[in-house]
């Protein structure tokens, strides 16, 4: 997928959409494992952004915690569960095999 003209900061490493107005960014601890990622997704003319954390993260308290289903979360192939909400938004969608669909 090409690079949009103006990203997010910190910057997307993973696009989930052609239109490039949805993405993430891995989160790792010490460079391990994911422990949760950024979800990124454009608002108007700015950008809403958003901590997912993962069920295989001990030290993360938030709830819920989601889990990847299928593929990786480092090469873009991921299927997480449940759902991503934006509490600021509104939006609201899947994650599925790397692509953001609308939920």
């Amino acid at each position: 997928m090409s690079e949009p003209e103006e990203q997010p900061w910190p910057p997307v490493e993973h696009w989930t959409d052609e239109e490039h107005n949805h993405g993430y960014t891995v989160v790792t601890r010490g460079g391990e494992e994911p422990v949760g990622l950024v979800e990124w997704h454009r608002e108007g003319d700015g950008w809403h952004g958003g901590h997912v954390g993962l069920d295989t993260d001990p030290e993360i308290g938030t709830k819920p915690r989601w889990r990847v289903v299928a593929g990786d979360l480092r090469d873009g192939t991921a299927t997480l569960a449940p759902s991503i909400l934006c509490r600021a938004c509104g939006e609201h969608g899947f994650l599925r095999d790397g692509k953001w669909v609308p939920a």
